[in-house]
């Protein structure tokens, strides 16, 4: 677990050179001092609209859709993608072993691409020496 991006161990040393420097009825004062900071800033005014706007901030894609009278909309158009995902594989003669490896919800595995084919179109090869000496200029005949 990280908090602002330390770790554990991290912490621990922050902690262990603190109990060093400052010595334990430092570390006692320093902590209170941080736990009454801590506490009048979460009680302060500005806590409270800081909070207000990240939970408005949140919400605003909700609140502009249903401003947009687009939740009919979107109920409509998932209404429709489903029966016609339900009517389409019947009506093309698709069964549900073939329908299986197309749709996310009905894998029983997660998805693999196919393994690459055998010839590679891009495979080449040196010549080897019969097959060089087999096209060599002497025993190739031109009927052109």
């Amino acid at each position: 677990m990280e908090i602002f991006n330390i770790g554990f161990g991290e912490l621990l040393f922050i902690f262990v050179l603190a109990l060093i420097l400052l010595g334990p009825d430092g570390m006692k004062k320093a902590g209170l001092t941080l736990a009454r900071g801590v506490r009048a800033v979460i009680r302060s005014p500005f806590w409270k609209i800081f909070m207000d706007t990240t939970r408005e901030i949140r919400e605003m894609p909700t609140i502009l859709v249903r401003e947009a009278g687009l939740e009919e909309f979107n109920q409509k158009t998932r209404q429709t993608l489903q029966e016609f995902s339900e009517e389409l594989p019947g009506d093309i003669g698709l069964s549900d072993e073939d329908l299986q490896p197309l749709d996310p919800r009905r894998r029983t595995q997660a998805w693999q691409p196919p393994p690459p084919s055998s010839r590679s179109p891009v495979q080449s090869e040196p010549p080897s020496a019969e097959a060089e000496s087999e096209n060599s200029p002497s025993e190739r005949t031109d009927d052109a």
